[in-house]
């Protein structure tokens, strides 16, 4: 028998501590088989210990099942070794309580494999299939599973996109301490996604996801607080919060830092947070050291090597706005480029249709085009305001200040289009009623 297996079976089986005298003839049966094991002799132990795991003795079922686990003595039979320490455990054997544990954690982790290799190849309705049982199981070891679940639901992956369902399962989850279903929570309440909206416990669950030390959550946390949404303004703890996601190579909390240097006018920290920001792909950073260079902040005015940055931002598909709106900017204005205000407005038509954080500036900037007739195209106030809604709907106050100045009355509109555009006009000077709109399209990234 091979040395480590014959160790492994000395930490597995019950009863095999020192030898002691036995009373009864069971006992001294289950020392024979015992002593059989330690000879080699894995068929004589099994004879033994088959009649009395039979006979409901516990000690023997989970020894019994160890053999069947391994292939000693017998034919190797998960199932059967399963069914044995089942039967053991129930009667309170603590070692085959411990061989059960070990054999659900080693099948629950065969099972997330398989999930997660459905999941990357787009197969959701498997990945659904292998989850749905384990987050429903009622065992300490099912938070991942019901994370994944919240995560199908969404995104509507494999199921109908439903954020209600989303949010039964992260809170499962998040009960049972798990850091990312905690921040995805937070996440919801801030966006009111599948909850009311409340910005109090978004702010509770990103402090439960942050105290766990989550990058993502503490980054949030700054954000509210820098914005003073759900919290009082307080720059200074929204400084702590992005220095300890930053120190954990957070490219958001990196960049802000770097923005909130830049309005300090420290353009060598500026330079430095945008910098490791960049160095993770993050397009806004490569847009905000483009800037520098583009403004001759804190370094030589470049507009080539601004052009260069913007060039590499808009590369990073999802978060390419900003890069997208400066290219359009310096092909506007005949910086480093030929003037070319066709070719601008094709940059902030592609940012526009991102989506994302400063696509609204984009949208914002086609939309006072057609207000005034600018950058080539006709004045069109039906052009114009179906831009500015779209700028004012991802936070951008700007739009609202079209939406203020056109004539709405005289629009084809729909009544739900008419009530959103009146409603950002009479709030387009109201900081405090933007803010959480420039909130959402940050914080959308810190899910997940």
């Amino acid at each position: 028998m091979n040395p480590w297996l014959t160790l492994t079976l000395t930490l597995l089986l019950a009863g095999c501590g020192a030898a002691t005298p036995r009373p009864t003839p069971e006992e001294a049966l289950l020392d024979e088989a015992r002593a059989a094991l330690q000879r080699g002799d894995d068929a004589k132990a099994r004879e033994i210990w088959q009649p009395l795991a039979e006979a409901g003795n516990a000690e023997a079922q989970n020894n019994l099942g160890v053999l069947y686990e391994q292939g000693w003595g017998v034919a190797r039979d998960e199932a059967k070794a399963r069914k044995l320490y089942e039967q053991a455990a129930a009667a309170g054997e603590s070692n085959a309580q411990a061989n059960l544990a070990r054999l659900q954690r080693a099948e629950a982790q065969d099972t997330e494999d398989e999930a997660i290799a459905a999941y990357n190849r787009q197969d959701y309705a498997r990945a659904r299939d292998l989850w749905q049982p384990q987050a429903e199981a009622d065992n300490a070891d099912n938070a991942i599973a019901q994370f994944n679940m919240g995560i199908l639901y969404y995104a509507g992956q494999g199921v109908e996109k439903d954020p209600e369902k989303a949010r039964y399962w992260w809170e499962k989850a998040a009960a049972a301490g798990d850091v990312k279903a905690q921040n995805n929570l937070g996440s919801l309440y801030e966006n009111g996604l599948g909850v009311e909206q409340d910005y109090a416990k978004a702010r509770e669950w990103y402090e439960k996801a942050a105290a766990q030390g989550n990058a993502k959550a503490r980054t949030a946390l700054g954000l509210l607080y820098y914005y003073g949404v759900g919290v009082e303004e307080n720059t200074e703890k929204a400084g702590e919060w992005f220095e300890k996601a930053a120190a954990q190579d957070n490219a958001i909390a990196q960049r802000t830092l770097g923005f909130i240097a830049y309005l300090a006018k420290d353009y060598a920290q500026a330079k430095q947070w945008n910098e490791q920001a960049a160095a993770q792909g993050y397009a806004p950073a490569m847009a905000a050291i483009g800037r520098l260079y583009e403004e001759g902040a804190g370094v030589t005015q470049d507009f080539t090597e601004a052009k260069r940055w913007y060039e590499k931002g808009i590369k990073q598909e999802k978060y390419a706005a900003t890069s997208l709106n400066r290219l359009a900017q310096l092909y506007i204005e005949g910086k480093g480029v030929t003037k070319d205000e066709k070719q601008a407005v094709d940059w902030l038509e592609k940012s526009c249709a991102l989506d994302s954080l400063g696509s609204g500036i984009a949208c914002y900037g086609i939309g006072h085009a057609y207000w005034k007739g600018e950058l080539g195209l006709p004045k069109d106030e039906q052009k114009a305001f179906e831009y500015a809604m779209k700028a004012a709907m991802s936070g951008e106050m700007s739009g609202g200040l079209i939406l203020y100045e056109i004539n709405i009355s005289e629009l084809k509109l729909s009544d739900a289009d008419r009530e959103y555009a009146i409603e950002f006009a009479d709030n387009f000077r109201n900081k405090q009623y933007w803010k959480p709109r420039i909130l959402t399209q940050i914080l959308k990234s810190l899910q997940g």
